[in-house]
């Protein structure tokens, strides 16, 4: 067989539907249509041709990475029209070309046509109009999925008109609205000044994995949950901020939905419910003049009035009483942060705290009453008629002798 050279080919991608008739919505395929023209002895073509479509990743030379063979193919007047599937996976925005082999149908060897086409966009591929919508069954696995390996976001939602909508938005019956893992950065991040910034609706509203789970700048709403993973991906989650007077948190619920926590735009928080703590006291962060410890009594600094020192008199007046040492909960927090960063104590205000005892004044029991002793930042058995303003609490525990560290019940009086 003697195939002229080719005279005309182009490339053009075309998305079709599988049943154009039918009612309900079809799937997109991945195949393309080639279309080209070619000379046998010198006359344009007719009849029934087999074609190989191989691919390269080369304009010349190399191997093929993918071949796809058309047999019985109609030519008529030397136009090829015919449908080329190489799968949804070539089309990985890298450039490809495609050569073409033919010969006559049934046998013989194939004439190779030169030179390669490359594969180009479409014009109405990179241009299709937004919003895009398209609905998909795929299992377990993502219905769109993009990665990026330069450390750049692999999916960005701006919204820059005052339109309401959200940045980014997700919605699914049974897994995560919307899924963003990373290594290094945000899981998943939106930005909207008039709206939400992320926004998920399913079983997991929003699902982030990464350094940083989930990033909402302009707010977040999710329904039903928010799920974080890795350490520390949650903290951002919490990290809400409302530059106007307005609540910067509300949970809410039951039918019709009821807000049991709420946290309003100048720092107050709500709550129908009890506040369950780990610790066992109430304390409070106090300025201080000299360096105290878990445990310690303290008293009043007489110099200035404005901090505390260790007690280092007995039956102090101005005992102030214990530093707390794991607290449940911790007042005058405005600069918790700072306050912690510099060692500033706490002082337990109520609850049950350890405190360091000693028996100078004799053994002690469960139920005695607890006052400073001359040991600097110890407490001691009170006398029997303590006077007003040396006890500082009831012992819960015993020392027998020396020296120790016992719970005490903060009561001041």
């Amino acid at each position: 067989m003697r195939v002229s050279p080719l005279v005309r080919a182009t490339l053009v991608a075309c998305m079709f539907l599988a049943a154009a008739g039918s009612a309900s919505a079809q799937t997109l395929g991945s195949a393309i249509t080639y279309q080209g023209t070619f000379a046998d002895a010198g006359v344009p073509a007719s009849g029934a041709y087999d074609f190989e479509f191989a691919l390269f990743t080369v304009a010349s030379g190399g191997s093929a990475v993918q071949t796809v063979t058309k047999t019985g193919v109609v030519v008529n007047g030397g136009l090829v029209n015919t449908l080329v599937d190489f799968g949804a996976a070539t089309y990985n925005g890298q450039v490809k070309w495609i050569e073409v082999h033919v010969r006559h149908a049934g046998g013989g060897s194939y004439t190779t046509l030169a030179p390669r086409q490359a594969l180009t966009a479409a014009p109405y591929a990179m241009g299709l109009p937004m919003p895009f919508a398209r609905v998909v069954n795929t299992g377990s696995a993502p219905s769109f999925q993009i990665e990026n390996a330069d450390g750049g976001s692999a999916i960005k939602g701006v919204i820059t008109s005052n339109s309401g909508f959200s940045a980014v938005a997700g919605s699914s019956p049974g897994g995560p609205g919307v899924n963003g893992e990373s290594t290094s950065s945000a899981g998943v991040r939106g930005t909207s000044t008039n709206s939400d910034g992320v926004r998920g609706l399913g079983n997991i509203g929003v699902h982030g994995v990464g350094s940083t789970g989930v990033w909402a700048e302009g707010g977040l709403l999710a329904t039903d949950s928010i799920s974080c993973n890795s350490a520390g991906a949650c903290q951002s989650v919490m990290n809400i901020r409302n530059d106007t007077i307005g609540n910067l948190i509300i949970a809410s619920s039951g039918t019709p939905s009821t807000d049991v926590f709420r946290v309003n735009g100048n720092g107050s928080v709500f709550a129908n419910g009890d506040y369950n703590a780990g610790g066992a006291d109430v304390a409070e962060y106090v300025p201080f003049s000299e360096k105290l410890e878990p445990g310690d009594v303290v008293e009043i600094d007489e110099d200035d009035g404005q901090s505390f020192r260790l007690s280092s008199r007995p039956n102090s007046h101005s005992v102030g009483g214990v530093i707390s040492t794991k607290p449940g909960v911790s007042l005058n927090t405005t600069t918790a942060e700072e306050s912690a960063a510099k060692g500033m104590p706490r002082l337990a205000l109520s609850g049950r705290v350890p405190v360091k005892v000693t028996s100078e004044n004799g053994p002690i029991r469960a139920g005695d009453l607890l006052v400073s002793s001359s040991r600097p930042g110890r407490a001691m058995r009170a006398p029997a008629m303590p006077a007003p303003g040396t006890v500082i609490g009831k012992a819960m525990q015993k020392l027998d002798s020396a020296t120790g560290e016992i719970e005490m019940l903060v009561m001041l009086r």
